[in-house]
């Protein structure tokens, strides 16, 4: 198994709640006391699958399994949840989707049907007793597959909506709307090479705030199994 860089050792060592979640790290290694490897899947579209490029150590073991396609809807999403995530029964479910409903490409939808499937999937996912860090839309000014389409509106509303779900309900919110946006409401260019989908220094960006994510939701699930 691969380490990573020194850089991200130390978020891949944090602490929740009092343990230790040495992932990726040997078992005999001195960084870290042995604990428990929970078995994620995230779950999504083409910046989901993007995990896969940016940071194939994620992936290495088996304990994390990467599930995005790219150019899927959350219609397409939601009709593959049951085989890809519930019959797996995964510790935590990372969730992300609604760019390509709002770029058109499954048909003409509305905020309100891409926030019902994504919430469809949070409370099967819940129902089954497994974790959830919902992840915000990313910031896009324009989309250059869909010239007339102006997603900032869509996305705003959404991650508003989703982001004061997650926080009433009590489970994790992964914003990296609010991470990564620029004056524009675009990705901050450093960060990408076409506008929607993060380069490698954009994954490097989301990477602490997605290990804190999955160790939160973790730590709920260890609790909430207790």
């Amino acid at each position: 198994m691969h380490m990573l860089k020194s850089n991200t050792k130390l978020a891949l060592a944090m602490v929740v709640n009092g343990w230790f979640f040495p992932l990726l790290l040997p078992a005999a290694s001195p960084e870290v006391p042995n604990g428990p490897h929970p078995y994620v899947i995230f779950m999504g579209n083409s910046i989901t699958q993007g995990w896969v490029n940016a940071y194939p150590e994620l992936f290495e073991s088996g304990d994390w399994e990467n599930c995005g396609i790219g150019g899927q809807t959350t219609v397409q999403l939601l009709e593959r949840f049951d085989c890809d995530v519930l019959r797996k029964a995964p510790d935590v479910v990372v969730l992300g989707g609604g760019t390509n409903d709002i770029a058109g490409l499954g048909g003409p939808t509305t905020v309100d049907a891409i926030y019902a499937n994504l919430l469809a999937m949070v409370e099967a996912a819940r129902s089954k007793h497994i974790a959830v860090v919902l992840c915000a839309i990313l910031p896009a000014a324009s989309y250059a597959c869909c010239p007339d389409v102006d997603p900032v509106p869509w996305i705003t509303e959404l991650n508003a909506r989703l982001r004061s779900y997650a926080a009433i309900q009590g489970f994790v919110f992964a914003d990296y709307h609010t991470l990564l946006v620029d004056e524009r409401n675009a990705i901050r260019s450093e960060w990408t090479e076409d506008g929607v989908h993060p380069n490698k220094a954009g994954y490097a960006k989301m990477l602490p705030l997605t290990l804190a994510s999955i160790l939160n939701a973790y730590g709920q699930h260890r609790k909430g199994n207790q």
